[in-house]
């Protein structure tokens, strides 16, 4: 079973915010709440949902956001949702199993409403939530990747050349 989610983010002065949404039409009503501020702008924006021109939309919201500084994209995302189950008894069986079997506090932890996905065979995956830590991810702050050799102390090749010339400097 496919789900399709709205989000809308806005990089603003109070830094990154998204919010969630279970239709187009509801992200759009979010970007209203933000960007409109007369009741002409109101009227106007409420005729571009009802008449379906979103790109229109989106053009007068870009608009708006430029003036403001705000930067902000509107992104459908489709997400494979699980089935319901057919057998909740046998469900709350494979997560307590897991539980049991796998659960380490701050490392894997499983929910006691996780998704139990059925394989063909003799058993099910139960979903759970790995902790990962930040210096296990092989991003440098810059967000390029600094697994490549090039860099150190966490940083990328460009970011590790910037930081030697920037100490060369204070000599």
């Amino acid at each position: 079973m496919n789900l399709t989610v709205w989000t809308v983010t806005s990089d603003t002065d109070n830094g990154v915010e998204t919010t969630a949404h279970g239709a187009e039409r509801e992200a759009y009503e979010e970007l209203k709440k933000r960007y409109c501020n007369t009741a002409a702008e109101v009227a106007s924006f409420d005729r571009h949902i009802a008449d379906g021109t979103f790109a229109e939309l989106m053009d007068w919201v870009s608009q708006a956001s430029d003036a403001t500084g705000d930067h902000f994209s509107v992104r459908s995302h489709t997400i494979d949702a699980a089935e319901p189950s057919v057998d909740p008894v046998l469900d709350e069986a494979y997560r307590e199993a897991a539980i049991s079997e796998y659960a380490d506090e701050g490392r894997i932890e499983i929910d006691s409403n996780a998704v139990v996905s059925h394989g063909d065979d003799n058993g099910a995956y139960v979903a759970a939530w790995v902790w990962v830590d930040r210096d296990d991810v092989p991003l440098c702050a810059c967000g390029a990747r600094n697994d490549d050799g090039e860099g150190f102390d966490g940083m990328c090749g460009v970011c590790a050349d910037k930081a030697e010339a920037a100490e060369a400097l204070k000599d």
